[in-house]
């Protein structure tokens, strides 16, 4: 089996206050020690978007084209997605960005087995408020109940991290503790019991 893993710079593991966690710390990790004899490719990227087009980027930062792209080469079995976070961030309204996810996922889901982390809830008191404004709470929770409520996204899993572990330093990104839970609820979610 081939897993795909597509994120932002919690996918990267990226760590508040600089730099990244080390190898083995990451979610990303985790779920591959876990699956020895699986295929894992992991795109992970800070700052990525899914839509660039709606946030005015491209390249690297567009997890549309990234994802398309290498699901293209690679023809995985299981795609994983940890995007939306950084484009409701943009200015993306949640429901432009919900029918864009709709629109690009649903055809996925259809050929392959789609897993999509939703957008954790930042913590509106913690860090950088660039990060973590208080709007960004309501508009994490609307957009993943917005796609848990899509009939065309019946086919997609879905995985709950929002209260895995967000670090206080910044609000947004995972703690260590927060990585741990992740891989263990993704794991779950590909019904692979450790």
């Amino acid at each position: 089996m081939t897993l795909l893993i597509v994120g932002d710079s919690n996918t990267f593991g990226y760590r508040p206050g600089g730099g990244r966690y080390l190898p083995g710390d990451r979610w990303t990790d985790q779920v591959k020690q876990a699956l020895p004899a699986e295929r894992v490719r992991v795109e992970g990227q800070n700052g990525r978007v899914f839509f660039g087009r709606l946030c005015g980027l491209q390249g690297l930062a567009d997890g549309s084209s990234v994802l398309r792209r290498t699901y293209a080469a690679l023809q995985p079995e299981t795609v994983l997605v940890q995007l939306g976070t950084n484009d409701l961030l943009y200015g993306v309204g949640v429901t432009v960005l919900a029918d864009a996810m709709a629109a690009f996922l649903a055809p996925l889901a259809e050929q392959t087995r789609v897993i999509v982390l939703l957008p954790h809830a930042v913590d509106p008191l913690a860090g950088d408020l660039a990060f973590g404004p208080p709007w960004m709470v309501h508009a994490c929770r609307a957009l993943a109940d917005q796609l848990r409520a899509r009939e065309d996204l019946a086919r997609v899993r879905w995985v709950e991290v929002s209260d895995t572990g967000i670090d206080p330093f910044d609000g947004l990104h995972l703690s260590l503790d927060g990585h741990r839970e992740t891989a263990r609820k993704v794991l779950e979610a590909m019904d692979v019991h450790g």
